[in-house]
């Protein structure tokens, strides 16, 4: 009995027990050649590390004690995690909004469950907007941003999606967008955390996680608390939950 309960739950939410998790992560694409990495596909080359340094968060369980990703510990086979790079430090402006969208309409077009953002700007796009709505089956989990400003007076995008400001533009809330801010290593917001009415928190401080050039990083920011936050709701479906 208890099984068909857990078959029939995953079906009114639309998964199934067999079926993949398809995950995208929107960032700086990710270093392929990384040991630690090999179970991720889609856009490489990345020359930041930022991308790198998200991919790990989300593959790997963290251990808050050492604040570092736990690689014995990664998701199970369900899940696909795969990269779609929309940022260079050689593009042009109008080339990182169009791979933004190019990434966008993908995860729209081939069904993903989850996308990860862990950038963001001031800038309201109706566009962008538009297509996140459009994906309203898709949870976007995106950073809140790092100027210590409420989004929900100061929206930042695409987490100010989901915020008291986006009536302004009159238009509604987006609920399938979820914004997460940065908790200290003390459990209270960090200094530099957006925080608004929507945001969720997360420990995303003095983070170490794998890196560009086959290397690991200390990062902190709301950057790093998105992905740590997505990988708990991963790990739900591994366990079933």
């Amino acid at each position: 009995m208890l099984n068909l309960i857990i078959i029939l739950l995953y079906t009114t939410l639309g998964f199934s027990q067999t079926d993949k998790i398809k995950v995208m992560f929107i960032d700086t694409g990710y270093d392929a050649n990384h040991k630690y990495l090999q179970m991720i596909s889609g856009d490489k080359n990345d020359t930041n590390g930022h991308g790198s340094h998200i991919a790990g968060l989300l593959v790997y369980d963290f251990n808050e004690k050492t604040r570092s990703i736990n690689l014995k510990a990664p998701l199970c086979d369900k899940i696909q995690i795969i990269s779609c790079k929309f940022y260079d430090k050689s593009y042009t402006y109008a080339k990182i909004e169009e791979e933004l969208f190019r990434c966008l309409n993908k995860a729209k077009t081939e069904n993903f469950n989850y996308v990860n953002i862990s950038a963001g700007g001031y800038s309201f796009s109706l566009k962008e907007y538009t297509i996140l709505k459009e994906m309203s089956n898709i949870r976007i989990v995106t950073a809140s941003g790092n100027n210590n400003k409420d989004i929900d007076k100061y929206p930042y995008f695409p987490a100010g999606y989901n915020s008291i400001a986006i009536k302004n533009f009159e238009l509604p809330r987006l609920d399938n967008v979820i914004p997460v801010g940065n908790l200290g290593l003390n459990n209270k917001k960090y200094y530099s955390s957006n925080y608004g009415s929507s945001v969720i928190w997360e420990k995303g401080t003095e983070v170490v996680s794998t890196y560009k050039n086959n290397q690991f990083a200390r990062l902190t920011g709301t950057s790093q608390a998105s992905p740590i936050y997505l990988h708990k709701l991963l790990k739900k479906h591994c366990n079933g939950d």
